[in-house]
């Protein structure tokens, strides 16, 4: 359908609407794009992914430039359909959207599922690098450790023993204490209980922003047909 200006009243405002609407998402497809470029070149990434646990996150990068690439395509899409009032452009963004929403929902269900298991891998993954701990290769150590302002999995004294007595110090991912180097900062807490709780309340955080996207893609999805069906109803 070529493009007119049958549209008034109620449904020219949802066509502006939509049109807004599929220029942010498009905004936010160029964005991830830029994320995961970002993910991609990152030197503390790049550690992280070297670790063969968790080699996987070396893809992440690339997934999410994939992502944002087909965001993009969805909002040009929305724009297109909606300034044109072309009802093929918004049909197919529809299928397109629904499809994102259906895989949202996926994946949000398969990580709030399979969120225990991941903090336990990490744990588990935490516990077998200190036990060999070596500055240069204990990447995910360091990580967690400088991220979380942690030191050690429970009793850093205890787990760090041998290293203190090699090198009377603790490792330098580690809270430093400001006048004796054997020791951490002062309520240093230990590894596991942050990376617990860090992990949960990024899940939290997680849900509520699918929850919210999968909303606003509800609208979007709605605003859709809404404008389909006008600009038919408008040409017949």
């Amino acid at each position: 359908m070529g493009s007119g200006s049958g549209l008034s009243g109620c449904f020219a405002c949802i066509k502006y609407l939509m049109f807004a609407f599929n220029f942010i998402f498009w905004l936010i497809g160029c964005a991830l794009v830029g994320f995961g470029i970002w993910v991609l070149v990152d030197d503390t990434f790049k550690e992280l992914a070297a670790d063969t646990s968790f080699a996987a996150l070396q893809y992440a990068g690339i997934g999410i430039i994939v992502v944002g690439c087909v965001i993009m395509i969805i909002g040009f899409f929305g724009c297109c359909g909606a300034i044109r009032e072309s009802k093929c452009l918004l049909v197919s963004f529809f299928v397109c959207m629904f499809i994102l929403f259906a895989g949202l929902i996926a994946v949000g269900t398969l990580c709030f599922i399979r969120k225990d298991e991941f903090i336990e891998l990490v744990i588990e993954e935490f516990e077998e690098e200190i036990q060999t701990y070596d500055p240069q290769n204990s990447n995910l150590v360091n990580l967690i450790q400088q991220t979380l302002g942690c030191c050690g999995l429970e009793d850093y004294k205890i787990e760090y023993k041998s290293y203190i007595q090699a090198h009377d110090a603790i490792p330098a991912s580690c809270p430093q204490h400001p006048t004796q180097s054997f020791v951490a900062a002062d309520d240093t807490p230990g590894c596991k209980a942050e990376a617990e709780q860090f992990i949960n309340d990024y899940g939290v955080i997680l849900a509520a922003v699918s929850i919210s996207t999968g909303c606003v893609m509800l609208i979007g999805m709605v605003f859709s047909m809404l404008l389909c069906c006008a600009i038919k109803e408008s040409y017949e």
